[in-house]
């Protein structure tokens, strides 16, 4: 069955766009290749310059080191040592191993040339291999003078074929020379690289002699340079993107590799190659030359994918321009059976929010109230149609909407009617029929703060009661305690041991029962004094512990250190000693007899100004049933054998818990106990 007849026309259209969107990609294409090949020409003609330039730079560099012999009679190692080193040859002419000279040596030459060499401090010189030849080209001078080029000192460089050949070329021609693929002697085991050396002869006479066999006669030596294949083409190469992968090889493509930019094969190789010879110093290099996939990328503008998604793009919106006018009658029905259906589910939603028990506002960008639930009318007050359109502000004033979820808070709300009711607010960013919209969420707070401001009230009255209490039993106290003292000291009763320690239990049980007093009113007055703030500097507050609890420490033979980072922080001094004397008194209380006590008190202040503090020793240490029990009211481990109320790490934590901070231990039986407090920075 054909297609009606006005659905022709739209696919017609359709099919002459996308062939035309493809033709005019088929032709930017090959305009992209042709300019892809003239940049990957381009390139490959720059890197060959590159090397060869760098070759050039390395011969006029050899040609320099023989004007040196031209110039004087005779070169000494250390001036030669001095000429290489002012060149800075690491610096200025990467790759190259070094730069020497090799004197050309007769058989009846050899003798006298290793005794010479010994002479100047090279015990038991001898050229290298051993063996009679018809010519010696030993390493003279080798510069700079390294472990790895040591190891070619004194070698014979006629006694290889390789290196001889290129001696011979030079020799013979007066010009620059350079081998084979050889190994230098210089490699090691490790990172062993292909390398080739360079020889520029020097004459007897000072000058070039004008034929070949003058040349053969008058030899004197050679000025010459070894390089490491990798190390050379690397410094040549170095920095930018790796566009190209190129090999180089001794003669022709299957000649011994010298250099492979991609040994491993981890470049993706490109669409574009090359191989041209490239020939210097009498010998011819093979390059093979293949672009990355990066150069490939980097090359691509995307211009045949942007011609022909423009094509397709126009193509179909052209079809759908076409199309949309046969189908806009039936998408208009579709929609407002849509838009039935939404309407419906936004009654039933308008339903549910108004049985919800939070107050539910949805206000539009410009901060007016569009939607609201009963419950929310209930709390703003009069009619709904009064409160729509109303700015949120004029209810819940100076309050900022934001842009994501935020964590409830507590504002005050006012009606219409000029009631103010605490609330607790809470907002999130919703989209509502494609607008964007900020719903509040307000939860009538009224009783919950009437039953907290009541807690608050009869906690304070507890509070002032423990104190009242504390304060005034603490005067009959000190007095029971005077008028035991006093009886003890009687004469009659001297001698009467039964009854003087009924006294001595007086006295102590009434003293303990003083310092649970003191304790107490100390515990009170941490809950319920104001925190003045104060700097506390902590050399101030370290001499003042060292001075308070010296005599205790120099009794017990106990050692006390004090470390710090840090000037000082923010808190209150008088409860911050009271903490720190708190934890010194239950070091000494629960201190480990049979060996001598160590306590260090650190504190450390960080740039943010949190504080971080700990106090160390090495007393008989808490056990983790008791780890969890310290830090209550009235808990002692070993009530007999310890003084103490039981009161003084819960001083502590209420001391750390007024500064917004947390108390923790970390103990271990028989060897110690740390308790570690954090504060954070109260400046604000």
């Amino acid at each position: 069955m054909g297609l009606p007849l006005t659905a022709k026309p739209p696919w017609l259209v359709l099919l002459i766009s996308v062939s035309v969107s493809f033709f005019a990609a088929y032709v930017t294409e090959q305009q992209a290749r042709k300019t892809g090949q003239a940049r990957f020409e381009r390139y490959v003609e720059k890197l060959t310059y590159d090397i060869v330039h760098q070759l050039d730079t390395y011969s006029s560099l050899l040609r320099a080191g023989v004007g040196i012999f031209y110039a004087s009679e005779t070169v000494s190692r250390s001036e030669w040592g001095l000429f290489v080193g002012t060149l800075e040859v690491d610096r200025f002419y990467p790759g190259v191993q070094g730069i020497g000279y090799a004197a050309y040596l007769r058989p009846e030459d050899k003798a006298p040339f290793e005794a010479a060499i010994s002479a100047e401090g090279f015990e038991r010189f001898s050229v290298s291999p051993a063996g009679e030849r018809e010519f010696y080209v030993p390493v003279t001078y080798l510069e700079p003078f390294t472990w790895r080029n040591q190891r070619a000192f004194g070698y014979d460089m006629f006694s290889e074929p390789a290196r001889r050949k290129a001696l011979e070329r030079a020799r013979d021609t007066g010009e620059a020379s350079i081998t084979g693929h050889v190994t230098l002697v210089q490699e090691t085991e490790e990172n062993v690289q292909a390398g080739f050396l360079m020889y520029v002869p020097v004459y007897q006479g000072k000058a070039n002699p004008g034929t070949r066999n003058l040349r053969r006669d008058s030899i004197q030596g050679y000025v010459y340079a070894p390089f490491r294949m990798g190390r050379l083409l690397e410094a040549i190469t170095k920095g930018g993107p790796k566009y190209l992968y190129f090999r180089i090889t001794d003669g022709g493509l299957d000649g011994q590799t010298l250099y492979d930019s991609d040994p491993r094969n981890e470049l993706d190789v490109g669409e574009y190659e090359a191989t041209l010879p490239m020939e210097f110093g009498g010998r011819e290099w093979t390059m093979l030359v293949r672009s990355t996939a990066m150069f490939d990328a980097a090359q691509s503008d995307n211009s045949t994918y942007w011609v022909l998604t423009a094509g397709l793009l126009d193509s179909f919106l052209l079809f759908a321009i076409v199309l949309g006018l046969v189908n806009n009658r039936r998408a208009a029905q579709q929609y407002s059976a849509r838009m039935e259906h939404q309407l419906a589910v936004s009654e039933k939603f308008r339903q549910m929010a108004d049985v919800a028990p939070t107050g539910l506002v949805a206000v539009d960008p410009l901060g007016n109230i569009e939607l609201c639930n009963q419950r929310a009318v209930a709390m703003l007050g009069g009619r709904e149609e009064d409160i729509v359109h109303h700015p949120i502000a004029s209810f819940i004033p100076n309050q900022t909407p934001v842009r994501a979820a935020e964590t409830a808070r507590m504002v005050t709300c006012r009606s219409l009617t000029g009631i103010e009711t605490p609330v607790e607010l809470s907002q999130r960013e919703a989209v509502l029929n494609g607008l964007t919209f900020m719903v509040y969420s307000l939860v009538d707070m009224t009783e919950r703060k009437r039953q907290e401001d009541l807690l608050w009230r009869k906690t304070r009255e507890l509070e002032q009661f423990v104190y009242a209490v504390s304060h005034d039993l603490k005067s009959p106290l000190v007095a029971i305690t005077g008028l035991a003292e006093m009886l003890s000291q009687q004469p009659a009763l001297l001698d009467d041991q039964e009854n003087l320690h009924l006294l001595q239990r007086i006295t102590a049980n009434s003293r303990q029962m003083e310092q649970l007093l003191k304790d107490l009113l100390a515990l009170s007055r941490v809950s319920h004094q104001s925190l003045a703030l104060e700097f506390i500097e902590l050399d101030a507050l370290f001499e003042e512990l060292r001075v308070r609890f010296w005599h205790a420490f120099e009794a017990e033979g106990a050692l006390l250190e004090f470390e710090r980072s840090g000037r000082g922080f923010w808190g209150h001094q008088t409860l911050i000693l009271q903490l720190f004397s708190n934890l010194l008194g239950n070091a000494l209380n629960y201190r480990d007899r049979q060996r001598q006590l160590k306590v260090k008190v650190t504190c450390k202040v960080a740039r943010t100004g949190r504080v971080s503090m700990a106090v160390s020793d090495n007393g008989v240490g808490i056990d983790s049933e008791w780890q969890q029990k310290v830090f209550q009211l009235f808990t002692r481990r070993d009530s007999l054998n310890s003084s103490g109320s039981g009161l003084g790490l819960s001083i502590c934590q209420a001391v750390v818990e007024r500064h917004q901070g947390r108390i923790w231990l970390d103990s271990e039986v028989d060897v110690g106990t740390t308790f570690f407090v954090e504060i954070p920075s109260l400046k604000e």
